[in-house]
């Protein structure tokens, strides 16, 4: 009974620390770069509700990253603890994308405007072609920032590879967006074109650059 007091009473304070859920790392946002991309510095610890990011190899490490030679060509910025990441389960307009890419962008803005950090989450595959950490992010209080997204209509369902966790609710999430012509979804001055024929069309360089 005394060990069970004593987790509960760690979790209780993980409240206002980091999460109980060790699947969830704790991050700082550096960028909202669009309305699915992300630059993060993976936090060491949580001070009195202030990220703390690692400053050399272990935030690499704690996501399962091995060595940052891999990573050339300004992916991770100059620190290697800072990482490009890509909101899994959506596809969001791109920037240039009628005014939805720049809507899209600044609602996510605005959704983690007050969140002194970010938990992110990864699934089967962690990286994708461009390098990019491949995640679902929450905010500070644990609500998912992906399947928000796709609530609100601001962006379409997009299933990467392996990476299906969270499928059924972001299946359920979108539909509820699209039963109620949320944002993108309005039959007056929608999306015109999905995020994935958008990129096809202007030959895919968006998402690599974002």
């Amino acid at each position: 009974m005394k060990a069970l007091n004593q987790v509960f009473f760690l979790c209780l304070i993980s409240v206002f620390l980091v999460s109980c859920d060790e699947t969830k790392i704790p991050a700082k946002v550096l960028k909202v770069s669009d309305g699915d991309t992300l630059r993060v510095a993976v936090c060491e610890k949580i001070i009195r509700g202030e990220c703390v990011p690692y400053s050399h190899m272990e935030g690499f490490m704690k996501l399962g990253f091995q060595s940052s030679t891999k990573y050339k060509n300004g992916d991770y910025g100059k620190s290697p603890n800072i990482i490009k990441l890509r909101m899994l389960g959506m596809d969001a307009p791109e920037t240039q994308q009628q005014d939805w890419g720049k809507k899209a962008t600044e609602f996510l803005k605005q959704e983690l405007s007050d969140d002194k950090y970010i938990f992110i989450e990864t699934d089967i595959e962690p990286r994708d072609r461009y390098g990019r950490l491949l995640a679902y992010v929450y905010d500070s209080k644990g609500n998912s920032m992906n399947e928000k997204m796709l609530r609100e209509g601001y962006a379409e369902l997009l299933i990467l590879g392996a990476n299906d966790k969270y499928a059924t609710s972001f299946k359920a999430a979108e539909a509820y967006a699209k039963q109620h012509e949320l944002n993108i979804w309005s039959k007056d001055g929608g999306l015109e074109m999905s995020p994935y024929k958008y990129r096809r069309k202007t030959k895919g360089k968006f998402k690599s650059d974002s």
